[in-house]
């Protein structure tokens, strides 16, 4: 039978950590996820209001999740998502606490785990419970344009310019002093690739020159492809490449195409080519600055766990807080649960949104499917349990 309009508030994630209320909307197809969220201002001197801050942050969970994921039920009907953050006017009643502090937005933000005295529950939530830690941009000492230490209130014009400059530096430090070029890779025994050892020393000065990058600005992002007759054959070469940038440091954007093309006619009994190459290309500034623009989309990111997803670049296994610890473990039960692919959460730096980068995957959409699930169970749907699939 079709679905009936339904709400419930203060729906749990199933991974231990996570809240939302949820509308489900018959007709439109929608299910409207709310996270009531309560924001303290620990910034010193801020330039802009707290109510920016929130609205900007409000504006990148729109463009990051909304519409990203579809739920399906048994009777076929396909829902789609959409999140809204709420920002509450008291704690009492909110799904998540969050404090604002001055720093880089991309740098120690995240979860963070309260601990009796000592400052260590800024947000008041009480020990061992969870809070969430996001830094603003507006205290950090920058240097622009070679002026020193200029301090907050520096203008888009000229944070423009330190992008562009940041750019250009990378690009003057790769190879060649071009914005894109190839590196050369050897297949060694037994398939694998290797970046080839002649081309690791101005690979390696290119990645420096990234890391280098001043620590509010983000890193110039990258394109990263290769194209070969076999579709597997390209993508480990894209990922050879990524893991050995990745392995230099770098944490800014790398976007990956692997492409397959016709292949070309080879003898039967020839041997495989030892040697491939892959595209390296230095993004526009533009590309840059819209990076820069989405907080390199850490808001996004963090507001993920809001609703339970737990990181995927960082294994909680060994963590001391058991909330946590079991996160990841009760996501991949909810995966297998809701016909979701599990994700490779074991320290893995990908284009995840909850990696490094901005893709949503089917997993994401898990405890929004869990928590659906749990409310239409009850009247007026009377859904049986595990009615619901990620698409």
């Amino acid at each position: 039978m079709p679905f009936v309009s339904q709400s419930l508030n203060d729906v749990d994630s199933g991974t231990g950590f996570g809240q939302f209320d949820l509308q489900l909307v018959q007709g439109a197809n929608l299910l409207n996820v709310t996270i009531k969220m309560y924001f303290i201002d620990g910034r010193t001197n801020p330039t802009t209001t707290l109510a920016t801050f929130v609205h900007d942050m409000a504006a990148r969970v729109r463009e990051k999740w909304n519409n990203k994921i579809q739920l399906r039920s048994a009777a076929g009907e396909t829902v789609t998502v959409r999140f809204i953050l709420q920002q509450s006017v008291a704690q009492g009643g909110s799904h998540f606490s969050v404090i604002v502090l001055d720093g880089n937005y991309g740098a120690g933000s995240g979860l963070k785990f309260a601990t009796a005295g000592g400052g260590g529950d800024p947000c008041g939530v009480g020990a061992n419970n969870i809070y969430l830690e996001l830094k603003g941009i507006d205290n950090v000492t920058y240097a622009v344009g070679g002026a020193a230490n200029l301090q907050a209130g520096v203008t888009s014009m000229e944070r423009a310019g330190a992008l562009m400059a940041a750019r250009d530096a990378v690009v003057n430090a790769a190879p060649g002093g071009v914005q894109a070029f190839n590196v050369n890779l050897l297949r060694q025994a037994g398939g694998n690739w290797i970046v080839d050892p002649v081309e690791r020393p101005a690979l390696n000065q290119f990645c420096a020159s990234i890391v280098n990058t001043p620590q509010w600005l983000v890193q110039p992002p990258l394109l990263v492809t290769s194209q070969s007759g076999i579709q597997t054959k390209a993508d480990a070469l894209v990922q050879c490449v990524e893991q050995y940038i990745r392995g230099q440091n770098v944490t800014g954007n790398i976007t990956t195409n692997a492409t397959k093309v016709r292949r070309k006619f080879r003898f039967p009994g020839t041997a495989h080519k030892a040697g491939a190459s892959v595209h390296i290309q230095v993004l526009p500034h533009a590309e840059m600055v819209k990076a820069w623009q989405s907080d390199y989309v850490v808001s996004a990111h963090e507001f993920g766990h809001c609703f339970g997803v737990p990181d995927e670049y960082l294994d909680y296994s060994t963590f001391a807080n058991a909330t946590i610890r079991n996160s990841q473990p009760l996501w991949d039960g909810l995966c297998t649960a809701y016909g979701a692919p599990q994700r490779n959460w074991h320290s893995q730096f990908n284009g995840s949104l909850m990696s490094l980068g901005s893709t949503v995957y089917p997993a994401h959409g898990v405890t929004i499917c869990n928590g659906l699930d749990t409310m239409t169970q009850a009247a007026p749907n009377n859904m049986p349990a595990g009615s619901w699939n990620v698409v």
